[in-house]
């Protein structure tokens, strides 16, 4: 039976833990959430994907995903408005392919609501309807299911939401038509959700499809375990997961790139075993295209979870002496890809959602095949409009346009993860967040002495300013006269000029923008985030090995306490405690055999 099982919370505090259902490992989970108060519903904990969103203006109904892992929590933290009521429902599906489900959506009010039709290409699915309802009065509403479906669950909040979920079997392809939910009582918002999941075959998803990546492991584990798996960048086939790696780092950030680097040494005495290996992912000769760095991508699996996904950009091969040869690779994330494709053609937006801009500019790059990394795109808007022209003349790339649209006064943050889909496949997503990815709510701690290894804080004036300035296009009306770019007005630091700092002047140019408040919201942005010093905070900590935190948590908010004679403690508290928000992520894998992993966590300053 492909529906396992679901569980329901309901809640009317800002944060609260959702009860995860009965699951198996590799279960494709949905969690469902309605709020009346959706200004602090943010993606819950756990490494969820979006994947939709309904919203009316007094309620949200929001679905993320995810796939079930060896480490599964009891529970999510989930997040709203404060004096919100919500709604929660988990859902665990078995025997889902690979492929993403299909979702679409519908609002209306009253006591009925129709939701839409899927579209089935092939094979099987199970299909997912769920209802929500809200009122601004008591809610007393129950709901009943549509003919022909299963009610798997339903639940109504302490005053103002409710929500029930069906499912059925469909097993022959098409539309698979509306289905109407009715409620007990009249709602001023109804939202509707029709989610398919195509299943796998009898055969566990066919004969072309290869096994598990990486073997499941025990709950209980008390060790870290890396796997290194290498694969073609633009299909994901498999090239080889057998390389023995030393000396590895690697990175996640928000926004940008992150950095990876690995070793391996090639013995004398192996009859060339390593060095046939290496050949797979490294030719030896220039007219072997087939494989190598350019088109060769690595997923670094932790205990069986992708924490990491990495281009190899280069390699370089050497011996010293009569010591081993050693290859050394060099590479970073798939954020990357983006800032090596031109924009070749003119895009104009105007009016449109900053988010519809980004996956706009992501479809387009992706519509030749030489281009197309199968991105798939988060939904949603976050209903902040945007005029933007990008010129093919420009010759600027798709990943610095995406940066630019983020980083502006009431922009948004954005990141590339890749999930496991438990097949040996993996779904690459882009997702974002508004006004910021990650969570308020989550409550995680490093203490010194403890579990913190060392920190770092660097405080650097040169980074920052006190008078911002943005430049953009060059406007050239008359042909005898130079051109001269727009330009913003100046934005002042304004608390820091009235406790007595200096002028300290910064241009940022943005070539591609014609409207000089467009600059104004990027001269608004840079003396809201660069005002004065810049101070970095880095600290590395130690991990369990069943540890939840991870690069999935970017964003997320942790405690950082310090006790030592730089911040003794004080009338028996320690006087460094601080709470603040993760934007990178770099990890140092234990060697094999021996050592410590290592993760260095780099915040950004935020209020205590």
């Amino acid at each position: 039976m492909p529906f396992r099982a679901a569980a329901t919370t309901t809640s009317a505090s800002p944060s609260f833990q959702a009860t995860a259902p009965t699951l198996a490992v590799g279960d494709l989970l949905f969690l469902i959430q309605v709020s009346d108060r959706p200004s602090g519903m943010q993606t819950p904990s756990g490494g969820w994907i979006p994947l939709a969103q309904v919203s009316t203006e007094g309620s949200r109904t929001s679905v993320w995903w995810r796939t079930a892992e060896v480490s599964e929590p009891s529970s999510y933290t989930c997040t709203q408005g404060a004096a919100g009521d919500s709604v929660v429902i988990v859902a665990a599906i078995s025997g889902a392919s690979s492929a993403t489900p299909r979702v679409t959506s519908a609002r209306s009010s009253g006591s009925q609501i129709l939701s839409p039709a899927g579209s089935l290409p092939s094979g099987t699915a199970t299909e997912l309807r769920v209802a929500t309802g809200a009122s601004a009065f008591s809610n007393t509403a129950t709901w009943a299911a549509p003919s022909g479906f299963a009610e798997r669950a339903q639940a109504r909040s302490q005053v103002y939401t409710s929500a029930v979920l069906a499912t059925r079997t469909i097993t022959s392809p098409g539309s698979t038509g509306e289905a109407l939910f009715e409620a007990s009582a009249s709602l001023a918002d109804l939202h509707a959700i029709t989610i398919l999941v195509p299943q796998q075959d009898a055969t566990g998803g066919g004969s072309d499809t290869p096994p598990p990546t990486v073997p499941a492991l025990p709950a209980d584990a008390r060790q870290v375990h890396y796997t290194y798996v290498f694969c073609d960048l633009r299909t994901d086939e498999l090239i080889c997961k057998d390389l023995d790696l030393k000396d590895v780092s690697y990175e996640r950030r928000i926004g940008e790139a992150g950095t990876f680097s690995a070793g391996i040494l090639i013995p004398e005495d192996d009859e060339g075993v390593t060095a046939a290996k290496v050949a797979r992912i490294l030719p030896r000769h220039p007219e072997d295209i087939s494989t190598g760095p350019g088109r060769t991508v690595v997923h670094v699996y932790r205990n069986g979870v992708v924490w990491g996904s990495y281009i190899i950009w280069s390699a370089s091969v050497s011996r010293q002496g009569r010591g081993p040869i050693s290859v050394s690779l060099s590479g970073a994330s798939l954020e990357s890809y983006l800032t090596h494709v031109k924009i070749r053609k003119d895009l104009t937006f105007t009016a449109t959602d900053q988010v519809e801009i980004a996956r706009s500019l992501l479809h387009e790059m992706q519509t030749e095949a030489r281009y197309d990394i199968h991105l798939q795109m988060q939904a949603g808007t976050t209903d902040v409009l945007r005029d933007r022209t990008y010129l093919a003349s420009e010759s600027s790339t798709y990943g610095d346009r995406l940066a630019e649209l983020g980083k502006v006064d009431d922009g948004f943050e954005w990141c590339i993860q890749v999930v496991d889909n438990g097949d040996g496949t993996r779904t690459r997503v882009w997702t974002w967040g508004y006004p910021t990815l990650g969570s308020d709510a989550t409550n995680y701690k490093f203490q010194e002495p403890g579990n913190v290894l060392s920190w770092q804080e660097d405080v650097d004036a040169t980074r920052g300013g006190t008078a911002f300035q943005t430049r953009g296009e060059s406007i050239q009306d008359d042909a005898s006269s130079t051109s001269e770019p727009l330009v913003s007005d100046v934005v002042l630091a304004e608390d820091h000029i009235d406790a007595g700092w200096p002028g300290l002047d910064v241009t940022a140019d943005y070539s591609s923008v014609t409207e000089v408040t467009t600059l104004n919201a990027y001269a608004t942005w840079w003396a809201t985030n660069r005002a004065g010093t810049v101070r970095v905070h880095q600290a590395t900590v130690r991990l369990e090995p069943n540890s939840s935190f991870g690069p999935g948590n970017l964003g997320d908010r942790v405690t950082v306490m310090l006790a030592n004679t730089w911040w003794p403690i004080v009338a028996g508290v320690a006087s460094f405690a601080k709470r603040w928000r993760v934007v990178g992520l770099a990890f140092k894998p234990p060697t094999k055999g021996a050592g410590q992993e290592e993760c260095t966590l780099t915040f950004q300053e935020a209020e205590d």
